[in-house]
């Protein structure tokens, strides 16, 4: 009940509005027909400062940096620790890939902190995958972010939480597809095998992708490429792209106002 009062006063505030934006259609539907906003949002997605490294100095040094052999592919999460973002699944698929498919050789990254640490180490005791994880703890240096990014063959983000997570866009701008779960807010922008990949909520469902994901080097060198030239956007051409729409807004916003005093 607070929760949905605290709701009415935001939507409230925002009717008043001459126009609210939304990061991707998924949340403009959401406040269009579940907060009852009185329009579809204008959509205005998020975009990323980070651009492209050299990939092979990336993978040198991160290879070095974390005793990585060249030939072991490398998954990647990066964000909070925490339950809410499906880390445990991400544990519990790894521990399945490796059960179905030991042929492939392969590293977890966790990248990032969170109050979950303990309870994600413990996950990865239980499955007897230690060798095959690191915890490479919060990053702040953006261009050591980005090589890891530019490492990774793939990253894996199955969170239901995110509405629309940067990460997936910083992937992206070092050509590294994302496995989402079907019908998540954060995947609203990825279509299956052609800007990213999806997966039923199910482990060995996201294992099985993975596998297929590495498999096949055709559909993937597609999907890499479409994900950059799809999802990647920097906060530069973002930023001319709204000056150039307030502008149009204060523009109508005193024509409107002009023709109100002409009709008085």
């Amino acid at each position: 009940k607070i929760a949905e009062r605290y709701n009415e006063h935001l939507i409230k505030f925002f009717n008043k509005c001459d126009e609210c934006w939304a990061v991707n259609e998924e949340v403009a539907r959401i406040y269009h027909e579940d907060y009852k906003y009185k329009c579809v949002p204008r959509i205005m997605n998020n975009a990323t400062e980070m651009l492209p490294v050299n990939e092979a100095e990336a993978r040198e040094r991160i290879n070095k940096m974390y005793n990585i052999k060249d030939d072991e592919k490398v998954f990647i999460f990066v964000g909070r620790i925490t339950t809410l973002k499906n880390i445990l699944l991400i544990a519990d698929s790894i521990a399945k890939l490796k059960e179905l498919y030991p042929e492939l050789r392969f590293k977890m990254l966790y990248v990032g902190s969170g109050r979950d640490e303990i309870k994600l180490l413990n996950r990865i005791k239980e499955l007897k995958i230690e060798k095959d994880v690191i915890m490479c703890g919060k990053v702040t240096d953006r261009k050591l972010l980005a090589q890891l990014y530019s490492r990774a063959d793939l990253m894996l983000f199955p969170s239901r939480y995110d509405a629309s997570s940067i990460v997936q866009i910083e992937a992206a701008s070092q050509k590294t597809p994302v496995l989402f779960l079907k019908n998540t807010a954060t995947a609203c922008m990825i279509k299956d095998n052609l800007n990213g990949f999806l997966s039923e909520y199910d482990v060995t469902d996201y294992a099985n992708r993975i596998a297929e994901i590495m498999k096949d080097e055709k559909l993937y060198a597609f999907v890499s490429e479409n994900a950059y030239k799809i999802l990647y956007k920097t906060w530069d051409d973002t930023v001319d792209e709204v000056y150039e729409l307030y502008k149009d807004i204060i523009n109508s916003k005193n024509s409107d106002k002009k023709s109100m005093t002409a009709a008085l």
